[in-house]
């Protein structure tokens, strides 16, 4: 059962910045997902802060400082509260029992995301990335940006071979 509550939206914002799963079998292990790039949009767009994204990327903030205290702000002990609402909420089994819940990452992925004032600013590196992602970067590697996975097949049609 997927659920998004509307406590959680005061605190998080829109709704398309988390999803929580809930159980309905022992032992009744909550998953809570979050997008911390689609979290701070929302914030943004609260704080009326004009910014432009594509995917998950921001390709423009028109007040960057801004946007990095909005950022800054994002605490996991209130994130904790909101669980533990989630929690007495949509699975009371546990503490029926005198169990609870310990909150812990699973998974998380970090961004560092580096931004440009200009496009020229981006010049003397351009040429060295490029050059590094072509030395560096395989079939292999692209296929899983992509969320693809190069089959036997589709290896014979590429012409690349280890070297």
């Amino acid at each position: 059962m997927l659920l998004t509550d509307k406590y959680a939206d005061k605190i998080y914002g829109t709704i398309t910045c988390y999803d929580l799963r809930v159980p309905t079998w022992a032992p009744f292990r909550l998953q809570f997902y979050m997008n911390g790039h689609k979290l701070l949009a929302s914030k943004l767009q609260k704080k009326e802060i004009t910014y432009r994204m594509h995917d998950n990327a921001f390709l423009e903030i028109l007040d960057v400082e801004a946007a990095e205290k909005l950022s800054d702000r994002i605490n996991p002990e209130d994130l904790h509260k909101v669980l533990d609402v989630f929690a007495k909420r949509y699975c009371p089994v546990p503490e029926t029992l005198g169990l609870g819940y310990t909150w812990t990452v699973q998974q998380i992925e970090c961004a560092t995301d580096v931004m440009f004032k200009q496009p020229g600013d981006l010049e003397p590196l351009y040429d060295e990335i490029i050059r590094t992602a072509i030395f560096t970067v395989k079939p292999d590697n692209i296929a899983t940006f992509l969320g693809q996975r190069i089959t036997y097949n589709l290896k014979s049609r590429s012409n690349y071979t280890h070297v």
